[in-house]
């Protein structure tokens, strides 16, 4: 009965620095190409909120368009076209399309989207997944995580919503 060690139990040093060194070079690859994932996920994100809210005012319009009373009905001041302006209490009537401001856009992305996801600020709160703001007298919404370099516009004139994914 031998209560010994046995040598042979174990890695040794040449195997544990070559299990190292696979592991380096394995996340030296994999590193960069999360990267890229990371970014094709958020230009997904503001494709997939801009086709959202796209289809969200067209849903709209072709209510008011099947709908006679609609414009009562609607939580949204309407244009004569039938395109969502704002809510009813951010907008005094249909021909209330010169100004647009912030407060307006929040409420069309909010009651346009329906939920809380993705969020929305005005301001500078970083757990936001967007930020409010007005553009050439349109909405935009700027995707913060993308360094406000992709955004989505809404034009409350034509009912245009169009995405940028620099």
């Amino acid at each position: 009965m031998s209560y010994g060690f046995n040598r042979s139990a174990g890695y040794s040093l040449l195997q544990t620095s070559v299990a190292v060194a696979i592991m380096a070079a394995a996340m030296a690859i994999l590193i960069p190409r999360l990267d890229v994932l990371i970014d094709d996920s958020r230009r997904v994100q503001v494709q997939a909120v801009g086709a959202a809210l796209q289809t969200s005012v067209f849903i709209v319009r072709e209510q008011w368009r099947s709908k006679v009373g609609y414009r009562e009905s609607t939580p949204f001041q309407l244009s004569l076209q039938g395109w969502p302006l704002g809510l009813r209490h951010d907008v005094a009537s249909a021909f209330d399309d010169q100004v647009i401001d912030v407060e307006r856009c929040v409420g069309l992305w909010k009651t346009l989207l329906e939920d809380d996801s993705p969020t929305l600020t005005t301001g500078d709160d970083p757990s936001a997944d967007f930020r409010a703001g007005v553009v050439d007298n349109q909405c935009r919404y700027f995707h913060q995580a993308s360094a406000d370099a992709r955004f989505i516009d809404y034009n409350t004139k034509d009912g245009q919503v169009s995405w940028h994914l620099n």
